[in-house]
């Protein structure tokens, strides 16, 4: 655009009606040419306003999507920090499982063992009630 301009202005300069003039302290173009002329300029200006509000505007939003992949990245961490939680509760959860299960099968066994000693305890005491009873009535 703006090379554009640079050569319509350098041709107007150089053109016939400019170098035929006796007073070139003046250069005159006609209503077309500087009316062409302005809009360019004006167009060449809204442009390079629009120009820096998109500079800033990209500029916002990258500094936008570095704030998004800072927090995407935190959730990140995150996640990886809560599946090794899950993972090691997961662990325990086994252990636990596996301790419970011991404690039953040993709670089971004790269990079995002492109702053997109450029966052998009953037949013991039995016995010696027994052997009182007769040691009684011997003597």
């Amino acid at each position: 655009m703006v090379k554009k301009l640079t050569t319509l202005t350098t041709l107007l300069l150089l053109s016939y009606t400019t170098l035929s003039q006796v007073d070139t302290s003046r250069i005159c173009f006609s209503y077309d040419v500087v009316k062409n002329i302005s809009i360019e300029l004006a167009q060449k200006d809204s442009l390079e306003a629009e120009l820096q509000e998109t500079n800033k505007l990209v500029t916002t939003y990258k500094s936008i999507l570095s704030l998004q992949d800072s927090i995407i990245g935190t959730y990140e961490d995150r996640v990886l920090n809560y599946q090794d939680q899950i993972l090691t509760l997961e662990e325990k959860d086994d252990l636990h499982t596996k301790e419970v299960t011991r404690l039953r099968d040993e709670n089971s066994e004790l269990t079995r063992k002492n109702k053997n000693l109450k029966t052998t305890a009953k037949i013991l005491g039995g016995g010696l009630l027994g052997a009182i009873v007769a040691l009684i009535i011997i003597i």
